[in-house]
């Protein structure tokens, strides 16, 4: 994924958020996973400009939020908007090195809407570092576009053209085609996803949205009630 793509986009990364719904039903849904507890240690992989922190600090000041990505524009953005708040770490890295956090000393692991931005290979090393800094009864929430019609998969057009209506419904194909012309995404299969989530050492229930969202929650198998 290029880290200039984002860096770029980052100033305006917020117009794109408001104009799709599926993203504030994402936060709405993780936040609803959070146990209402003082002092949660939360851990935001491709945080993005900090927008669901932003809502998390809002509900609970004690929560304890670490935000993670690779693009240093993000990042800025997310620390004008979280600038009020205290006790939050910023951390320039990518999915698959979190080498600054500790093993086993994160309760909620969230990333959303940008797994899908690395190849499975990737997102293999990412749940395994995901696996490694959660706390034995933590909990990983993911929301991301992951392919939930197989009559999708094989067919490119079809899945940029759901894409484009899911997320930009009020952008014209055209420009869209610009904007992406040379920047490509790595949506996974439901099946896929379950299958690497399952060799990372997690259970999961998948709640699917629609043809290419899906909500996931799990846990440590060895520690699933």
């Amino acid at each position: 994924m290029c880290k200039l793509f984002w860096d770029e986009r980052s100033s305006t990364y917020n117009q794109d958020f408001a104009s799709s719904n599926v993203r504030y039903m994402a936060f709405d849904w993780i936040i609803d996973q959070i146990p209402h507890e003082p002092h949660q240690n939360i851990i935001d992989v491709g945080c993005g400009t900090g927008l669901l922190a932003h809502r998390i600090k809002n509900i609970d000041k004690r929560y304890k939020i670490t935000l993670v990505d690779q693009s240093i524009g993000m990042l800025n953005e997310s620390r004008t908007l979280l600038s009020k708040f205290s006790n939050i770490k910023f951390i320039k890295a990518n999915f698959e090195n979190l080498s600054e956090i500790a093993s086993n000393s994160i309760d909620i692991y969230i990333t959303s809407f940008a797994l899908h931005h690395i190849q499975d290979d990737l997102k293999k090393k990412a749940l395994d570092e995901a696996y490694r800094v959660l706390s034995s009864t933590g909990t990983i929430l993911i929301v991301d576009e992951i392919i939930c019609d197989a009559s999708i998969e094989a067919c490119p057009e079809k899945l940029f053209l759901i894409m484009l209506s899911i997320f930009y419904p009020n952008e014209s194909v055209l420009k869209m085609r610009k904007r992406f012309r040379s920047f490509k995404e790595y949506p996974t299969s439901l099946e896929k996803m379950g299958s690497l989530l399952n060799n990372s050492g997690f259970e999961t229930d998948f709640i699917i949205i629609n043809p290419i969202v899906a909500f996931i929650k799990g846990k440590k198998k060895s520690y699933v009630n």
